[in-house]
């Protein structure tokens, strides 16, 4: 987040999971063990900066009373994890490419989403621990 407080919050939810998805729809078509596990580690670090990402613009969509409401609805969406059950099954009776396609598809209409319904933020000021 340090990294890229410059750049605007919206882009960058999209961003991280435009990148998320474009590492799963790869990993999808990568044949090769060693490939395969470094698009894992970009995906992985995409859905990090997301996660962190998806916390700070729902906080800052909601009023100061409503933000604890909206970061518990946040954590509880990822958390749910409906998604790996979801991808074994499709795996098991398809491939493991499959669950990385239904992933980048996925992704795609949350991408998509995100950029039709969310509100242009501005960039949300870097608070430290002391200040928090």
């Amino acid at each position: 987040m340090t990294i890229t407080s410059r750049v605007a919050i919206t882009r960058l939810l999209i961003l991280s999971l435009a990148v998320f998805l474009v590492a799963n729809v790869a990993a999808g078509a990568i044949p090769t063990f060693g490939p395969l596990l470094a698009l894992r580690v970009v995906a992985a670090c995409a859905a990090a900066l997301f996660t962190s990402t998806s916390a700070a613009v729902a906080t800052a969509l909601v009023p100061p009373e409503k933000r604890g409401r909206a970061l518990a609805i946040v954590t509880g969406g990822l958390t749910v994890a409906f998604g790996i059950p979801l991808s074994t099954l499709v795996g098991d009776y398809f491939s493991r490419r499959a669950a990385f396609v239904l992933a980048g598809v996925l992704g795609t209409v949350a991408v998509l989403g995100i950029g039709a319904f969310l509100p242009a933020l501005e960039n949300l000021p870097l608070v430290s621990l002391r200040d928090a």
